[in-house]
């Protein structure tokens, strides 16, 4: 779990810096989500796998749902703070061109 959460930050930071100095083909944007994507199927078979181990079984539907609730949570969240950054990062980019 841990490799593929240090390759997925690994992954975008050189996807951020690749576009802070404005050198991100599109070809290398698709790379990066495609391998981002690999890693995060290898997390969540890992995350599954661990929870059985750790979690006795007359709780692991509790432990499943509350996994599933905290995943569902933050894919309901994580757009609407994306959209809340947008504005500013706009007037950033913007100010910072000549």
């Amino acid at each position: 779990m841990q490799v593929c959460d240090a390759g997925r930050v690994v992954l975008f930071v050189i996807l951020a810096v690749a576009v802070i100095v404005d050198h991100a083909p599109l070809a290398a944007i698709f790379v990066i989500a495609g391998a981002a994507a690999i890693l995060d199927v290898l997390f969540g078979a890992a995350e599954t796998s661990i929870v059985s181990q750790l979690v006795p079984k007359s709780q692991l539907p509790e432990a499943f749902a509350k996994n599933e609730a905290r995943s569902y949570g933050a894919s309901l969240a994580g757009p609407r703070s994306a959209a809340s950054c947008t504005p500013s990062a706009a007037r950033f980019r913007s100010s910072s061109m000549p």
